[in-house]
């Protein structure tokens, strides 16, 4: 990603269980453990560390879903990351004869998804649709908080980690209209993420840096320094064969701490979330969803959460 600069707005870390599509979570009261208490001192780290971070997660079995409150529901700069919804627009209408792309665009597309190429993603955004390749996405996966950039260059799309995760579960289950081929296309690029972008940066930070244990990630990364001379590191994926859980981890911090600290800051909160570098489930059992009973059923988490269990609406 290209070293950009935008305003960022700040955001305050929040303390409470949210909710996306199909998910219920604890009370936003309650004292927090296993996964939801780690979310908690992530954001505390991060925050005495100078940084702004969002993080959400979603176990798509489970349907459990955690978040760092109010703050992982706001909108904040994509950078990157928003080279997944300009493939998810592509071929969504590619797979509705709506367009078709050559070879080369396929191509393309693919070392846009692996390797973050930004003139792979500047291409396909000035020549199929500019910020309507945003807002096709946002009403097909009903994303609340993501929105096409107000200068129309695609790096600053705004949106927030609560939207990401649902992408990802909305992308898993069909819900926005990407099936088969077209949906293999994107997780076997984001598998297959490379060690470097295009433009040289090592894209190792986060999510895969701190998850050395899980063999089958999709990863997609997006980093910058905004308007603001803040950097933002945003760590997003897709995580397990069958892409049971989604995470999304984003943050903003003074470009004056340097590169090693802020790239740190995101190591450190994927680190906290998950200390033995795979995915914890942190319950213990559940109870499958019946046909002919309501998709809400009971799922005990050794006392501490109770969480939603069925298909997503």
């Amino acid at each position: 990603m290209k070293f950009r600069t935008r305003a960022v707005a700040a955001l305050a870390a929040g303390a409470a269980v949210a909710t996306v599509t199909g998910a219920v979570a604890a009370p936003a009261d309650a004292a927090r453990s296993g996964l939801a208490g780690r979310v908690d001192r992530a954001t505390a780290q991060a925050t005495a560390r100078g940084a702004h971070v969002q993080i959400a997660f979603l176990d798509r079995v489970t349907r459990q879903y955690v978040d760092n409150g109010a703050v992982a529901h706001t909108g904040a700069e994509t950078a990157s990351v928003v080279k997944v919804f300009i493939a998810d627009d592509l071929l969504y209408r590619q797979s509705r004869k709506q367009l078709t792309l050559s070879r080369d665009e396929n191509a393309r597309l693919g070392l846009m998804l692996r390797s973050s190429d930004d003139a792979a993603a500047t291409y396909f955004w000035d020549r199929y649709g500019r910020s309507s390749l945003v807002d096709h996405v946002v009403a097909r996966y009903r994303l609340a908080d993501t929105r096409p950039p107000s200068d129309g260059e695609w790096w600053d799309t705004r949106t927030s980690a609560a939207d990401l995760v649902g992408y990802y579960d909305k992308l898993m289950g069909g819900q926005g209209g990407v099936f088969g081929s077209a949906r293999q296309t994107i997780l076997t690029n984001l598998r297959a993420s490379t060690s470097t972008g295009t433009d040289g940066y090592n894209q190792r930070f986060g999510v895969p840096h701190a998850l050395p244990r899980v063999p089958v990630k999709g990863v997609k990364q997006g980093w910058m320094i905004a308007h603001s001379g803040d950097w933002v590191h945003n760590s997003t994926a897709i995580v397990d064969p069958d892409g049971r859980y989604a995470i999304a981890v984003l943050t903003t911090e003074s470009a004056s701490a340097g590169d090693e600290h802020t790239r740190q800051t995101i190591d450190d909160v994927v680190h906290t979330l998950f200390p033995r570098g795979y995915v914890q489930d942190d319950t213990p059992f559940a109870i499958p969803a019946i046909p002919g009973l309501p998709t809400v059923q009971g799922l005990i988490n050794a006392g501490t959460n109770v969480v939603a269990h069925g298909a997503p609406n």
